[in-house]
């Protein structure tokens, strides 16, 4: 008697149907549908926000080297700046467009803190008018894009830094 009891109750209290399983399916496959392409912005967000971070840690790098180098009387190649990093600098007292140590020269992409070896990819421009007087930073692993703000560029010339408008640009050095 008690057997037959327990399998009328598993019998009554049933499982879902096939139909009922396929429908949650069907509908989980139509949210990540929608879902996947905003995750994917997501990541190239992301990375335009951190070369947009590097774009403005590069700009107040330069102005602090260019302030110091007025402050110290507006003469030599060299400033040193709390801490101790030794920036090489331009006969108008901006940053050298350089990146990693070559030999002894600071410049830029250290006085801002710029990774150039693992988080950003940095090469020097073609500098127009004069060669090798701007270097071009963008994301390490991004592709290359069309994207407003995918990359910037730093003119030692200046002491400014530029966001490229997309690579169509003439007017400006491409991102690629």
């Amino acid at each position: 008697m008690r057997n037959t009891i327990s399998i009328k109750r598993l019998r009554s209290q049933g499982g879902f149907t096939l139909v009922e399983l396929i429908m949650v399916i069907v509908i989980l496959g139509v949210l990540s549908a929608f879902a996947l392409p905003k995750f994917a912005n997501i990541t190239d967000d992301a990375k335009r926000a951190a070369v947009q971070g590097a774009k403005a840690a590069v700009s107040s790098a330069s102005g602090i080297v260019h302030a110091a180098w007025l402050a110290k009387g507006s003469t030599g190649t060299t400033i040193t700046l709390d801490g101790g990093l030794v920036v090489n600098t331009t006969a108008g007292g901006f940053p050298l467009a350089t990146f990693g140590t070559t030999g002894l020269t600071i410049g830029i992409t250290q006085a801002a803190g710029i990774d150039c070896l693992n988080e950003f990819d940095c090469r020097i421009g073609d500098g127009t008018p004069t060669p090798n007087t701007s270097i071009i930073i963008t994301k390490k692993g991004q592709a290359t894009s069309t994207t407003t703000g995918s990359c910037f560029v730093y003119s030692q010339l200046t002491g400014v830094a530029t966001t490229v408008l997309n690579n169509f640009d003439t007017a400006a050095p491409s991102c690629l």
